[in-house]
């Protein structure tokens, strides 16, 4: 029998109906296609040297050739803002799309100038010329059209990571305590500095008779806890009462863990494993587990994972605020090294020419994107949400895989 999807279950962008999605889908495949077969052929004729002959030969056919670049330019100014707008729509919850967007940016306006510098040893002439010209900045218009969407996608992304922090990762395929209830236990001033029994996942029945909580301390810094080890939960059923046994002895700073387990089951008389911890409660610890081991059940535990979520709703809205204040705090720096990581590109691809004498002066496209506050502020821009991007990313890495 087929299995075939309900059309209401699958899930749509902004969850738009659809069929208004498929009708996007279409018309956005339609004008896309057309643009790009439109900038196609004026970047063919640029690169061809077609529209460098035509501005050469006569006043005619510099005209001409302008009229077409003009014409086609109107199009596409018209039509790709439609195409961006859906474009936005449709992959608004794809952050992959946005940076593909900045990366198609880049290369017209700026990969465009590269290659004619570089691919051609007539550079020079194939960009000289009104008709070169316009074609360039129409690529420029274009790239600015599709950073703009890109920097939204993007910024969509960066604002859906930090509003949805708060919910962290999913924290039910947990090894120990995967099916721990929250329970409203007395919480920390600071989530991130919170310990184990200030979490929710702390159960109170436990509480009472674990030595972690008499202690004042976490179990992730025992490696011992009432998710992971078994003689914390056997503490835990031996005195299910309200009174707790455990309480015997806080007076005097010990309190006999492996005492109360052992005399609490006549049939079973074990020496438990005890060090001496905080306030002189004597914790549990297992010989027979590696350091290795208990780390790896402490990444594998609700509890733990929650105190991980804690540190990373305190960090990702500081990294957030730190990246944006840097960038104004240094702005006048990062102009210089913009245009200085501009001028070395210049530099380079100037060496590596085969032909002709290398340039040791800022090419054309260096200048009109240097010498425009609004170009340079964008570039900025784009460059601070990449970075922004990546530092999340890295906090995410460094608190969720890495467990620091």
């Amino acid at each position: 029998m087929k299995i075939t999807t309900r059309v209401r279950d699958r899930e749509t962008p902004l969850n738009l109906p659809v069929s208004s999605v498929n009708i996007l889908q279409k018309i956005f495949a339609v004008i896309a296609a057309a643009d790009a077969v439109m900038c196609g052929y004026i970047i063919y004729g640029l690169f061809s040297g077609q529209l460098a002959v035509a501005a050469s030969t006569s006043n005619l056919a510099a005209q001409h050739a302008l009229n077409v670049v003009l014409q086609l330019s109107s199009y596409i100014n018209i039509s790709l803002p439609f195409a961006l707008i859906i474009a936005v729509i449709l992959f608004w919850e794809n952050s992959s799309a946005g940076g593909a967007f900045l990366l198609a940016a880049a290369a017209l306006s700026y990969g465009v100038n590269l290659a004619l510098d570089f691919l051609s040893s007539n550079g020079t002439q194939l960009k000289a010329g009104m008709v070169a010209h316009s074609t360039l900045g129409e690529m420029g218009n274009v790239a600015m059209m599709l950073a703009v969407a890109g920097g939204i996608i993007l910024a969509r992304s960066l604002w859906d990571r930090i509003r949805n922090s708060a919910s962290g990762p999913d924290l039910t395929a947990m090894k120990y305590g995967a099916n721990a209830r929250e329970e409203n236990n007395p919480r920390a001033l600071l989530g991130a500095a919170a310990k184990c029994w200030q979490l929710p996942y702390c159960k109170e029945a436990v509480r009472k008779t674990c030595p972690i909580f008499h202690a004042k301390s976490k179990c992730w810094k025992h490696r011992v806890g009432c998710m992971c080890e078994e003689n914390i939960m056997r503490l835990s059923m031996a005195n299910p009462g309200t009174a707790s046994p455990a309480n015997q002895g806080i007076g005097s700073g010990f309190v006999a863990i492996g005492d109360l387990i052992s005399t609490s089951e006549s049939n079973t008389r074990s020496d438990l494993p005890t060090k001496v911890g905080p306030k002189g409660v004597r914790i549990p610890h297992n010989p027979n587990l590696s350091a290795a081991k208990k780390k790896e059940r402490c990444n594998n535990c609700v509890i733990y994972n929650e105190h991980q979520r804690q540190k990373y709703n305190l960090f990702s809205p500081i990294v957030t605020l730190a990246v944006p204040l840097f960038a104004i705090l240094n702005y006048s720096a990062l102009q210089t090294w913009l245009a200085n990581m501009l001028h070395n590109i210049d530099i380079v691809v100037g060496h590596l020419q085969f032909t002709g004498t290398p340039s040791s002066g800022p090419s054309v496209i260096t200048q009109d994107l240097t010498g425009s506050i609004f170009i340079e502020g964008i570039l900025i821009f784009c460059m601070g949400v990449v970075v922004l991007s990546f530092a999340l990313r890295l906090v995410e890495y460094v608190v969720f895989t890495l467990k620091i």
